[in-house]
Parts: structure tokens; sequence; C-alpha cells
């Protein structure tokens, strides 16, 4: 279910004699609609259902899936780093060579909710980014695990996710007591 449907509606078949609890709480008509409200993710919805005529009652157990708001996928700039994208999961750690000076982010929404937004934090640093548009550049430390926070967020649903990636940009191999090299290092490259 679509993670804007907020509440569902049970439409009971019953006649005026039968008895409908719905999550363990009576129902008063038990042929008219009943609406529910929906939290993000499963919700177990239990029908106790007992008809004229019957001494017991019978159980009926709906599960409802609202889908939890946030993002469906983050690409890189660079394919060094690679995430195994997973709805539920919420932080994620990378490498890149010391070569990588920066990347660049496109996170993509999972729903297409018009008020919500893609922040990313850097350095406490804030930037919104479009679902499915690409970051500005993003610069990694050597040596240290660079942090960057994406905050999926939406006024209509009044909800919020945190997605943290960790980007380990890893170290020279070597460094020159005196002078620089002609260009950046690169382990890939032999000569300088």
């Amino acid at each position: 279910m679509n993670s804007n449907q907020n509440e569902i509606t049970i439409i009971p078949k019953l006649q005026e004699n039968d008895i409908l609890k719905i999550n363990n709480s009576s129902v008063d008509s038990p042929s008219s609609n009943q609406v529910l409200p929906l939290q993000f993710g499963t919700n177990t919805i239990k029908l106790d259902v007992k008809t004229r005529g019957s001494t017991s009652f019978e159980t009926y157990t709906i599960m409802v899936n609202r889908t939890i708001p946030g993002l469906s996928q983050i690409e890189f700039n660079t394919d060094q780093v690679l995430l195994d994208m997973n709805p539920n999961q919420l932080n994620y750690t990378g490498q890149v060579s010391s070569a990588t000076a920066s990347i660049r982010i496109t996170p993509t929404m999972s729903n297409h909710d018009a008020n919500a937004t893609i922040t990313l934090v850097v350095n406490e640093q804030p930037q919104v980014v479009i679902s499915g548009s690409q970051s500005t550049e993003i610069p990694l430390t050597k040596g240290i695990d660079n942090i960057i926070k994406l905050i999926y967020s939406s006024e209509e649903l009044e909800f919020a996710r945190i997605y943290e990636l960790t980007i380990f940009r890893e170290e020279d191999l070597f460094q020159l007591s005196e002078g620089s090299l002609d260009r950046e290092f690169d382990p890939s490259m032999y000569q300088y």
C-alpha cells in the first residue's frame, strides 16, 4: 500500500444481530463501515466475527503493509562505491582509493510525494538534492571515515528518515620527505 494512504476502510457484510470485534474492540454497528488508521510498515488487523446461531467467534487476520517512505536508490559518480540498497537499511559503508578526491551522489525517492525533500549533509552543511539528480561535489578527506547524511523528509506524511553513508578514502601508499609529485598520487600509475 502506498505510503500516502494513512487509513483503510473495513466494509463488513454482517447482519444486525451478528457481533464484530476489530482488534479486540467491539463495534457498535457490525454492518457499518469501519475506518482504521495505518502506521508505516506492517499493520495487523484482527477481525473476530460471531454470527447469529454460532456459539464461538471466527477470527480473521488481515495484514496491510503501508510502504515506509524513503530512498529506493543511492548512486555515485564513481564505480568504486557500490551500495546494495535495502529500503530498511539506514547505514552504509564504502571505500575509495586515495586518488578519489570527491564524489557526487544521486539519491532517488521510493515514492513520488511532491512535498518530500532530500537533504544531503556533509560537515554540518546541508544541501537540498532533487530526487534522481546528482549532488554537488563532496570532498573526501584521506585516511578517515567521511560521514555523509541523506535526510528524506515529508511534511505531508510527518515523517523523516536519515541514511548515513560512511566513505573511507584510503591514504597514499607513500609520501615524499621533500618536493612533490607532478600530479596527485595514483596507485595504478608507476612513473611520475
